[in-house]
């Protein structure tokens, strides 16, 4: 089966146009694969001055043990799609890509990339929840360097003195929706949960905790409309209930991270992944915690993520050697250690120990919660179709007007169901 990853969207109007022309590279022919490895691979990545620095120890590292050089492309998160396929394109993509499992598709249809199962790199380490995850069509076009979850995460101060505890284990979003209520008293004014109704990762745990997929295994929507007007009902008596915020002050919420009522201790519980937790923890005084979200062991609705990813271009002359340099960067113990958590939760259990060991006190709970999420998740069915990003722009934008008044919930759905006919 396919897995996918639920990442912020990507897709610009100028990569679209570029990946467009990406069959030329097939077309035109890659390198020769019987083409001598050289000492040097390119490799290009995205992210920030934390995780610059963290690739570029592990890298280090890489040279010294194996004698490879690497160009390193690095760049921050808003041009590096638009680059690289603008390198696509043009046959010229560095041999090692950092990737995105939004993004495989666009790339692997368009035959830019290759098989990794046909190189030499060690997955048996590796959660089972992620080791397929950049699978499509019987192929493996991207391989998780480091993974994510969904976490409700939860201010226990304020949960304590609401007299309210969030189960370890299995329970429904309509307990939820009583912690909610209940935690909402011990807030002074505040509110029980951060607005969750734009939140389309969260629906996909919705509709997975009720036995299905969103999309079936062909790429069609799987949920139906019953799921989307429950959904936004679901949310609209919690903002009629006091439970979660009033429509202005999350929109204003969604602005900085300074500004979400979570942060500001004015709500007791949000969802979030599991980066986000520690991003929360570093901006507020009071301990927080992971907890897993609603949950039913016979329909899980959580899933190992893809937080990032490494492919290999189908253009590279140094395929060999750019194998090397993901398998040393996810299974050497050195440069597991170089990377800590920069890149997200290291995608195997002998990794998570690792850096447990020298981890902050937020860090370990965040391992320690990914090692209950490899126990209890399933496993998503498919990568996302074609639309998905739109999709998903377009249900945050019609539960917005559910919470302002500005269209009905039924007409929602019916919006949303139109908007998936375009795809």
């Amino acid at each position: 089966m396919n897995r996918v990853s639920i990442g912020r969207s990507v897709r610009t109007a100028v990569a679209l146009t570029l990946v467009a022309g990406l069959s030329l590279v097939s077309a035109c022919g890659g390198a020769s694969s019987n083409a001598k490895p050289s000492n040097e691979i390119r490799i290009s990545w995205a992210g920030s001055d934390t995780v610059n620095t963290a690739v570029n120890a592990a890298l280090d590292d890489f040279e010294k043990k194996d004698g490879i050089k690497s160009l390193r492309e690095a760049q921050d998160w808003s041009g590096y799609w638009d680059k690289l396929a603008t390198q696509v394109a043009a046959k010229n993509a560095p041999d090692v890509i950092y990737q995105a499992a939004s993004q495989i598709p666009n790339y692997s249809t368009k035959n830019a990339l290759i098989d990794l199962n046909t190189m030499d790199i060690d997955l048996s380490n590796m959660d089972e929840g992620v080791k397929s995850f950049g699978e499509a069509d019987g192929k493996l076009w991207g391989i998780v360097s480091a993974a994510n979850a969904y976490t409700l995460i939860v201010n226990p101060a304020i949960l304590e003195k609401a007299g309210v505890t969030i189960p370890d284990g299995d329970y429904s979003w309509n307990d939820l929706a009583q912690f909610a209520t209940q935690a909402a008293e011990g807030t002074d004014g505040g509110w029980g949960l951060n607005d969750g109704g734009g939140d389309f990762t969260l629906f996909v745990l919705w509709v997975r905790s009720r036995g299905r997929e969103l999309y079936t295994d062909d790429g069609k929507l799987n949920a139906t409309k019953e799921d989307v007007s429950e959904w936004f009902k679901y949310w609209d008596d919690l903002r009629k209930a006091g439970a979660v915020p009033p429509a202005d002050v999350t929109s204003e919420g969604a602005s900085a991270a300074t500004s979400n009522p979570f942060v500001q201790g004015k709500s007791a519980m949000t969802f979030g992944w599991t980066q986000d937790f520690t991003n929360n923890q570093a901006l507020m005084k009071q301990e927080i915690d992971p907890k897993l979200p609603p949950n039913d062991t016979k329909n899980p609705g959580l899933w190992m993520n893809a937080a990032s990813m490494w492919s290999i271009s189908s253009t590279s002359k140094n395929k060999e050697n750019a194998a090397k340099a993901i398998d040393f960067l996810i299974n050497d113990e050195t440069a597991v250690k170089d990377q800590g958590l920069a890149l997200g939760i290291p995608p195997t259990q002998k990794a998570r120990d690792a850096v447990k060991t020298n981890a902050s006190d937020a860090d370990k709970k965040i391992i320690d919660y990914m090692d209950t999420v490899a126990k209890v998740s399933k496993p998503l069915n498919r990568l996302w179709p074609e639309g998905f990003p739109q999709l998903r722009t377009k249900f945050s934008e019609l539960n917005e007007a559910v919470a302002f008044g500005t269209t009905s919930i039924n007409q929602a759905a019916e919006d949303l169901f139109d908007e998936a006919a375009n795809y």
